[in-house]
């Protein structure tokens, strides 16, 4: 495969033996390639900044600076950077919080390899990816821990714009069309869209477009 092609990870974890285990796993899949290796965030935002890895596999509790602020910081700094969390902590208050954050994928560590390398692929082709152990803690549409009155007024014009469309039912296409932007464009408003409201999904997009008046009943 052309090293151009392969899609680049960056592993963070502060413990050796995990990291070790990590690369062990991945290492050999022909479509990957560790371009790198940290054991605390600080170290990761470093590795990112002259790196670009495509994805990051990050731990959450990490001495100097934690996986959740890393995350934060790497989201607005690198925001195409796709983070996938892989951690013991399956609670739904860590799940929501670094949903909120920005990953886009939160991978148990006990999870075999082939669910890794799922998340992996899924989130590199924009969509997310959460082990089936926690569809329970993900399966609202609605992040209630998210003040749904205040992140309305943190959306901009055009994040109003595409969520009408979306929440219309419209393809990413005619969005595209209508608001003569890239549908590329509109996957990255769609994103900003759901992590500012906490809305995981289209069904409750509408649900929450028709709260506040941008839908018209039919």
């Amino acid at each position: 495969m052309d090293k151009r092609a392969r899609i680049k990870v960056l592993l963070v974890d502060d413990h050796p033996l995990v990291l070790e285990g990590l690369r062990a796993a991945l290492e050999s899949r022909l479509e990957l390639q560790i371009v790198g290796q940290a054991v605390d965030g600080e170290q990761a935002l470093s590795l990112v900044r002259s790196e670009h890895p495509d994805i990051v596999l990050m731990d959450i509790s990490m001495p100097r600076l934690g996986g959740l602020e890393a995350t934060r910081i790497l989201k607005n700094e690198a925001p195409h950077t796709k983070i996938v969390i892989l951690t013991m902590h399956n609670k739904k208050e860590y799940i929501h919080e670094l949903m909120r954050a920005g990953a886009e994928g939160y991978v148990l560590k006990d999870s075999p390899p082939d669910e890794l390398l799922a998340a992996i692929q899924a989130v590199r082709k924009n969509g997310r990816f959460y082990s089936p152990k926690l569809s329970l803690a993900v399966s609202g549409a609605i992040n209630p821990a998210v003040d749904q009155e205040a992140a309305f007024r943190l959306l901009s014009q055009r994040e109003l714009e595409v969520l009408r469309g979306m929440a219309g039912g419209l393809p990413s296409k005619q969005i595209a069309d209508r608001l003569n932007i890239t549908c590329s464009t509109v996957g990255t408003f769609r994103k900003r869209i759901m992590r500012k409201l906490g809305i995981n999904h289209i069904a409750g997009l509408t649900r929450y477009a028709l709260q506040q008046g941008l839908l018209e009943r039919s």
